[in-house]
């Protein structure tokens, strides 16, 4: 396997509130009663989404939303289980039941019945701007899996180039960018959002975070448990399809071809522009984010018992 943590130059801590936020994120999805059957549970057995929640927003003080983050990264590892075998039809279900919730808590002023609803939770704190992009990017995940799920029932293998692009939406990585915002306390300006720059390193986080990391995406480190399955949607899969390559000679290619993102990722970083000083200071935080995804989320890898 690459040794992607050290192709990866950034700072790598845990939250100090983890040790409280992990074992309550837990206690939250299993109270939810998402967890409907023992496949769902045996899921959750060992696999620690709170930690990597702690270890993705490391300077988070606020424990709330620190814990609003946790929970959402472990919700995402259910839905990955939940719509990993469904077929586009039941995908998008469940997709119209969850961004039904979604669109109805973003205009709930106080729901003593949803108390403890991640997306009520969300509301009390985020701006609507925020809110938005938090809906549309989810929006945008489920649109994709049910694509995915196209192809997995036809075994289709994408080119790398596709499979790249197809997984910067069904990663289930750009809502949790968002929550980088949400996080911090700030919004960044539509403006600085689509920024050319800025959309080319959310672009290349993602690609790192979703190469490197398994759980709601599939990645080098789980190419062994996706491929034992028989599944496609896999970077890996899709490098040994178009170049003809084994597995271990595809594992060193998308490897180089990680270390090039993280070396465009850096060149872009340092040619950003300035908005001034405070947008610029949110933008550092913003990144700052990112870069704790990246490595927080390939760090967390050895800390689950998900893939090994």
């Amino acid at each position: 396997i690459p040794d992607l943590v050290n192709m990866a130059p950034f700072e790598f801590r845990i939250n100090p509130l983890d040790h409280i936020v992990s074992p309550a994120s837990d206690k939250w999805l299993e109270a939810s009663g998402t967890l409907a059957t023992k496949k769902m549970k045996m899921a959750q057995k060992g696999l620690n989404a709170g930690l990597l929640g702690s270890m993705c927003w490391p300077d988070i003080q606020d424990k709330e939303r620190l814990q609003v983050c946790a929970d959402f990264v472990n919700y995402l590892f259910h839905l990955d289980d939940l719509t990993d075998e469904m077929d586009a039809i039941s995908a998008g279900v469940v997709r119209e039941a969850v961004i039904d919730q979604v669109s109805l808590t973003l205009h709930v002023v106080s729901d003593s019945n949803a108390a403890d609803s991640m997306w009520l939770r969300i509301c009390r704190t985020a701006t609507p701007l925020v809110q938005r992009r938090f809906r549309d990017t989810l929006e945008e995940f489920f649109v994709a899996i049910m694509d995915e799920a196209i192809d997995r029932k036809k075994k289709v293998i994408r080119g790398v180039q596709d499979y790249i692009i197809r997984r910067r939406a069904n990663g289930a990585v750009r809502p949790c960018f968002v929550l980088i915002e949400y996080a911090n306390g700030f919004e960044l300006p539509e403006s600085v959002w689509h920024h050319p720059i800025i959309r080319d390193l959310q672009d290349w986080a993602d690609d790192l975070v979703s190469w490197a990391n398994g759980g709601f995406y599939l990645n080098i480190l789980s190419f062994g448990v996706e491929y034992s399955r028989g599944d496609t949607s896999n970077i890996v899969m899709s490098v040994m399809h178009e170049q003809g390559l084994g597995v271990q000679d595809a594992m060193n290619t998308v490897g180089k071809m990680f270390d090039d993102v993280v070396q465009n990722y850096l060149a872009a970083r340092a040619a950003l522009p300035s908005w001034g000083p405070e947008v610029d200071r949110n933008v550092q935080v913003y990144l700052q984010g990112l870069e704790y995804w990246i490595i927080g989320s390939t760090e967390w890898c050895f800390w689950t018992q998900r893939y090994f």
